[in-house]
């Protein structure tokens, strides 16, 4: 989800959570990074194109970093 998305899950598919909470962008960039690692060991046309939307959304997200 989104930074301060919000969304309607039913009560009995709710669970406390009791770990601690990542920062977002912290924990944004290790999840594109993760993905932009299988993206990687894929040499497909799709993984391809998802690695130049990928690049693009991080121009977007992190333009500090320009990674």
């Amino acid at each position: 989800m989104a930074y301060r998305e919000q969304t309607n899950i039913p009560h009995h598919m709710v669970k406390p959570y009791d770990g601690d909470i990542p920062d977002y962008e912290e924990s944004l960039k290790e999840a594109v990074d993760k993905l932009k690692q299988a993206l990687r060991a894929d040499d497909s046309k799709w993984a391809e194109k998802s690695r130049a939307c990928l690049s693009s959304l991080e121009k977007d997200y992190f333009p500090e970093d320009v990674r």
